[in-house]
C-alpha cells in the first residue's frame, strides 16, 4: 500500500481512470436462525419455516464510495468474474 498504490493513484489520475476494491462473499439464510432479542427472563420465540437459502455477491467500490454489485446464484469460479468485470466496464464512461 505505501508502495504501490500511490503509483496506482497517480496512473490512474493521468488517465482519469476509477480504481475500483473488489470483494466476494456468500451468505446463508440461517446464520443465526432463531435467534433474537427478549426481555430479561423471558425466551423469545421466534417462527422459523425450516426453508433455508443462500446468496453470492461480488460487488466493487470506489475510494469515493461508488459502489458496484452482482447477485448470482452457484459457486464463485471464472465465468462469473467474467461476467461481472464486462459489467463494470459496460456501466462505467471511465477507465478502470
Amino acid at each position: 500500500m505505501d508502495v504501490e498504490y500511490p503509483a496506482i493513484h497517480r496512473q490512474a489520475r493521468a488517465e482519469n481512470a476509477i480504481i475500483l476494491w473488489g470483494d466476494e462473499m456468500g451468505m446463508r439464510s440461517d446464520h443465526a436462525l432463531g435467534r433474537t432479542y427478549g426481555k430479561r427472563g423471558q425466551t423469545p420465540v421466534v417462527p422459523v419455516s425450516g426453508k433455508r437459502f443462500s446468496c453470492n455477491m461480488i460487488s466493487a467500490i470506489s475510494n469515493l464510495g461508488h459502489l458496484q454489485f452482482m447477485v448470482f446464484e452457484g459457486g464463485f469460479n471464472a465465468g462469473v468474474f467474467v461476467k461481472f468485470l464486462r459489467r463494470l466496464v459496460r456501466a462505467n464512461d471511465r477507465k478502470i
